[in-house]
């Protein structure tokens, strides 16, 4: 039987080749590296006990507590491995080089990891954020046992497809007649659309409306033209991403589907150029100036502990953004040639003469710019539900001058 996309993400797996940091060797000679296989919807710190064994003899006296780092910088454990590889390396590296440690916690960089019991009510939280998003509560969620959500939390850690599903389906409200509402409707084969008991109503997909959650991770690559090869240094600093949490309403009228442009064309409308001579007409039939509406970038959003039911007016009101200083102010976008589109809503017919300034890459795919954004949703989306999408900007290198050290 043919394998279906989803199931195809959620067997997806990146080579990890694992050294323990010089500091931590105590033996002569040191330890050989471990090699292994790591869950690109799971976390990192999940594999301590298949990796502790390797190492255990010749790390020093003194407590365990497993971190990670990529050329110097510490990973967020609360990121998804698969998240972290496509953010963090542009030119992927099969295997993936990472340094293990078991001692030293930077706790002034990340945040405190107190095991897989931490872990597990991060991915809930992370669920909750995800559902308010979808739905407007956390009912769904909040109404699982205990038995389904520790079912849940297993089925992820194993990569057991089916057994989430058992269980995610029941996170999903149902509508008049039994039929299940939202986006997220699929069969665990991999095969998407409405769920059981729906197939006389499959009409409704076509039709549904709704919020689809994104988690977008923005690095600024810096580039001496447009169509150079973005191979950057690597990052040195957390602050050099931006972290968005943003949501997506997709198209409602009949025979309408919303695509990964138009969500992009929300979200980042400054990062879209068109031709001069468009952008001046089309300027001067809207009389809207130049330059992106105030608004349309969002604050730096990275605190998975933060308390969820504070973000509820943020995620209500959409133009209750704030911009992020993470991200090129659109002056120096203009003082070096790049003319910001209009507003999202000024731009019917011209999507397919504007070009995006960069390059998303989800799940390990970069995919077409008119993929419709359900089906993204349906098949790349991570376990939490939320679509986690790494945008790599084109960044003049005049423009990267101006940032702090």
């Amino acid at each position: 039987m043919e394998v279906g996309p989803r199931k195809l993400v959620w067997q997806g797996a990146i080579p990890l080749h694992l050294e323990l940091h010089s500091s931590e060797v105590s033996t002569v000679p040191p330890p050989s590296p471990f090699m292994t296989l790591a869950p690109r919807h799971g976390y990192l710190p999940l594999l301590v006990d298949y990796i502790r064994p390797h190492f255990q003899s010749a790390l020093p006296p003194g407590p365990d507590n497993i971190w990670f780092d990529y050329k110097g910088l510490p990973l967020k454990w609360h990121i998804p491995t698969g998240v972290l590889f496509d953010l963090l390396c542009i030119e992927p590296e099969r295997p993936w080089k990472l340094t293990v440690h078991f001692r030293a916690y930077p706790s002034n960089l990340l945040t405190a990891y107190e095991g897989s019991e931490a872990a597990k009510w991060t991915f809930m939280n992370t669920l909750k954020e995800a559902a308010y998003i979808m739905y407007g509560n956390t009912k769904s969620v909040m109404n699982l046992s205990q038995s389904d959500q520790l079912e849940l939390w297993r089925s992820l850690v194993k990569g057991d497809l089916e057994a989430y599903d058992r269980v995610a389906m029941r996170l999903r409200p149902p509508l008049p007649g039994g039929i299940t509402k939202g986006f997220l409707s699929q069969s665990s084969s991999g095969e998407t659309g409405v769920d059981t008991g729906a197939s006389s109503k499959a009409g409704l997909e076509s039709s549904f409306s709704g919020k689809i959650p994104l988690k977008i991770y923005v690095r600024a690559i810096k580039a001496a033209r447009e169509d150079t090869v973005m191979v950057p240094p690597p990052i040195s600093s957390w602050d050099e991403v931006v972290t968005l949490t943003r949501p997506f309403e997709i198209a409602k009228q009949q025979g309408v589907r919303s695509t990964l442009r138009d969500a992009l064309l929300k979200v980042f409308p400054h990062l879209f150029i068109n031709p001069p001579e468009m952008h001046k007409e089309k300027l001067s039939n809207t009389g809207r100036p130049d330059g992106p509406p105030s608004g349309y970038l969002e604050a730096k959003v990275d605190n998975v502990h933060e308390d969820f039911e504070k973000s509820r007016g943020t995620l209500a009101d959409e133009s209750a953004i704030s911009s992020s200083d993470a991200l090129e102010s659109h002056s120096l976008w203009k003082s070096h040639g790049v003319s910001p589109l209009p507003p999202p809503e000024s731009l019917s017919g011209l999507e397919s003469n504007i070009k995006f300034k960069g390059t998303v890459r989800i799940q390990g795919i970069e995919p077409n710019l008119d993929l419709p954004i359900d089906w993204i949703a349906k098949n790349l989306c991570g376990t939490e539900h939320f679509v986690h999408m790494c945008v790599f900007t084109f960044v003049p290198p005049s423009i990267n001058s101006t940032d702090k050290d």
